[in-house]
């Protein structure tokens, strides 16, 4: 991805479309969107499936999900692994916990930051084939790494 100088003329495949009006880095070269990558990154995968935790503490979305539901075995995916972050695999489902949001009959969930890019990321992966029909959404705060109890 390429940063644009402030004033620089920019050329696109249709053509010079003016001069830019920000020097705003873009993608990787973003360091605010990198760290939020990071962050993602240690918040999905903890010590329940191969990595570190939020903020190195070995603690991330697997083993908060696994406390709130003490009784039901999960299958969390591995860093590269497609599909969803969290499969229910045995025991109690999460839905009849007392208190929990997690629909009866669905086996699926997904990880997601809770912001505003976030809350619609799920839907559009169904719509793109990423993740199956009835996934879970379970957000959690991007600047704690706290799980917004399902």
């Amino acid at each position: 991805l390429i940063a644009v100088s402030e004033g620089a003329a920019v050329t696109t495949a249709a053509g010079t479309a003016g001069a830019a009006t920000t020097s705003r880095l873009r993608g990787a070269s973003s360091p605010r969107l990198r760290a939020s990558a990071f962050n993602g990154n240690e918040m999905h995968y903890d010590c329940l499936n191969g990595g570190r935790g939020f903020a190195a503490s070995g603690i991330g979305a697997p083993s908060q999900l696994q406390r709130r539901y003490p009784d039901t075995l999960f299958r969390f995916t591995r860093r590269g692994e497609k599909g969803a972050d969290v499969y229910y695999v045995g025991g109690q489902h999460p839905s009849s916990y007392p208190g929990s949001s997690w629909p009866r009959g669905v086996d699926v969930a997904d990880f997601k930051p809770y912001t505003s890019s976030g809350l619609k990321a799920v839907p559009k992966e169904i719509r793109a084939g990423k993740l199956p029909p009835d996934t879970f959404p379970i957000f959690y705060e991007p600047n704690n790494g706290v799980l917004r109890v399902p």
